[in-house]
C-alpha cells in the first residue's frame, strides 16, 4: 500500500511540474547569464536627477526615488523603484517597478502591472528591454518606444 501512495505522489508531483512550467512561461530569468546591470542603476535620485541622467531618445536607467525632502529623518525603509526613460519624443517618463506574488515567489511588473511580462530578476527585466530596443528599431527615425505610454 505504501507503494501505490508514494506512486500517485510521484504522478501529482509531475502534474504540478508541467502546471507550473505552463505558468512560467511568460517569466523572464536569464538568471546566471553575464550582464552588467550596473550601468543600467543610478542610485538613490529625486525624479529631476534621474532626468538629466537620461537623456538620449529610448534611453533608459533604473533608480530608487528619494522625496523632495531629503531630510534623514523622511527617508522611508523602502524606497519606490522606478524606470527612468526618455521617449522617442524626447519626454522623460518615470515607471513604478511593483512586486508581484504568485504562491510563494515575487516577481517584478513594469507599470501599473497590465503587463504580460513578469521579470523573476532586476538583471532579466533589463536584458530584456535592451533586447527589446534592439530588435523594434523601426518607423522614419529608427527608433520605437520601448516603454509605449
Amino acid at each position: 500500500s505504501s507503494g501505490s501512495s508514494m506512486q500517485s505522489r510521484r504522478s501529482e508531483s509531475k502534474k504540478e511540474k508541467r502546471k507550473s512550467k505552463k505558468e512560467d512561461e511568460k517569466i523572464f530569468r536569464f538568471s546566471h547569464g553575464a550582464c552588467p546591470t550596473t550601468k543600467e542603476y543610478i542610485g538613490l535620485r529625486s525624479a529631476e536627477e534621474a532626468e538629466d541622467i537620461v537623456t538620449r531618445p529610448t534611453e533608459f536607467k533604473l533608480y530608487h526615488r528619494l522625496g523632495q525632502n531629503r531630510s534623514i529623518t523622511s527617508l522611508e525603509a523602502r524606497l519606490p523603484l522606478y524606470i527612468a526613460y526618455r521617449s522617442t519624443k524626447n519626454v522623460a517618463r518615470h515607471i513604478p517597478l511593483k512586486t508581484i506574488q504568485q504562491g510563494t515567489r515575487h516577481f517584478l511588473v513594469v507599470g501599473d502591472g497590465d503587463s504580460d511580462h513578469i521579470f523573476e530578476t532586476v538583471e532579466a527585466l533589463i536584458k530584456f528591454y535592451k533586447t527589446y530596443v534592439q530588435l523594434n528599431s523601426s518607423g522614419d527615425s529608427g527608433m520605437v518606444d520601448v516603454f509605449p505610454v
